[in-house]
């Protein structure tokens, strides 16, 4: 029996998408599509882009970039999702979307082979962080490539970058960490924090994120907004 088989065909606010019954899915679709979802505020911070380049780091079953495809229908949005359980999904779930490009791969900052892990929270937990503060008897599911940022800018001739989006269970550190060669180029980082995963993530958000406004995204991210004009978070 194949996996589709035991997905469930949903519609939220007008979107169809596939869900797989207990499990995180559809809340996660909910907080994504629902009218007030958690990257609504984004579209009044940022109406118009400047690069046209969307990134989507954490794909889960891809709700997330249609979200931002639904706000944002000219960019090219690219979806990464290391996991291959749910790279299916996600794979069904984007493909009426032209502009999504769905990779699967873990956004790491030096380009390597990376481990996969079960915290044993569900489909939206796995990592690529070893030894997770919160699962010490994480289990492996499967090596994954590992793509960093210059290379996606590259792929897609992109010179900066409109909207990127980090939920990627601890794996932050390291990309913000290292973000030198394209935080300037990012106008909106959109990040959710798991020190519970790994130390220091709010650490490193605030040090990459110097100089920058940040508000609150939905109940668990924050943005770094580096835009002016009238849509800059002090004029909202």
């Amino acid at each position: 029996m194949s996996d589709s088989e035991f997905w469930e065909r949903v519609q939220i606010s007008g979107v169809e998408i596939l869900v797989r019954p207990d499990t995180p899915d559809l809340k996660v679709a909910r907080d994504c599509l629902s009218g007030d979802g958690e990257f609504s505020i984004i579209r009044k911070i940022l109406p118009n882009l400047d690069y046209g380049f969307i990134i989507d780091a954490g794909g889960y079953i891809g709700t997330a970039a249609i979200a931002f495809s639904i706000l944002y229908p000219s960019a090219i949005i690219v979806t990464i999702e290391p996991s291959t359980d749910n790279y299916r999904i996600l794979q069904k779930n984007v493909a009426p979307y032209r502009n999504i490009f769905p990779v699967r791969a873990a956004l790491v900052s030096d380009e390597r082979t990376v481990r996969l892990l079960d915290r044993k929270t569900g489909f939206w937990g796995f990592t690529i962080s070893e030894n997770p503060l919160d699962s010490l008897d994480a289990e492996f599911i499967e090596s994954v490539p590992g793509i960093n940022i210059s290379t996606l800018m590259r792929r897609f001739k992109a010179p900066g970058i409109d909207i990127l989006k980090l939920d990627i269970e601890g794996a932050e550190v390291e990309l913000l960490d290292n973000s030198g060669e394209w935080l300037s180029k990012t106008l909106v980082l959109v990040a959710e924090l798991h020190d519970r995963i790994v130390s220091r993530c709010t650490e490193s958000f605030v040090a990459a994120t110097e100089g920058r406004s940040i508000i609150k995204v939905g109940h668990e991210k924050y943005a770094a907004i580096n835009i002016s004009g009238d849509n800059h978070p002090d004029n909202l």
